[in-house]
């Protein structure tokens, strides 16, 4: 496989990444999503303003607001999900762009040998 090859097939693998990566990013709602994070702690906090704390006497009595606690939680694990997995294919486009500037390199430092 010659050099230019090598850095066609860099270039197609960076062009898939960023594909996949345009399409995960066009396919998130991350505005519903952070909607929801805020939805959630603003329902735990109106269920900390009804406890009573002289009056708690079980787990039970806190469900409530570990449960808009909990869903606040799982709303920010899912967009981080998201992102993680957005960083992981713009990184794999990144170290495809510098295996192509060092194959450039390669390529040009045997030019000047010649």
């Amino acid at each position: 496989m010659t050099n230019h090859d090598y850095i066609r097939g860099l270039l197609m693998q960076s062009a898939d990444a960023l594909g996949k990566l345009s399409d995960r990013a066009a396919r998130a709602d991350t505005i519903s999503d952070y909607t929801r994070v805020s939805q959630c702690a603003d329902l735990a906090r109106e269920e900390i303003d009804r406890l009573n704390p002289d009056t708690l006497a079980e787990a039970y009595d806190v469900k409530s607001f570990y449960d808009r606690a909990h869903a606040a939680v799982v709303s920010l694990r899912c967009l981080r999900n998201q992102l993680e997995e957005c960083e992981r294919l713009a990184e794999e486009a990144l170290q495809h762009a510098k295996a192509v500037t060092f194959a450039l390199e390669d390529s040009t430092a045997e030019d000047d040998d010649l």
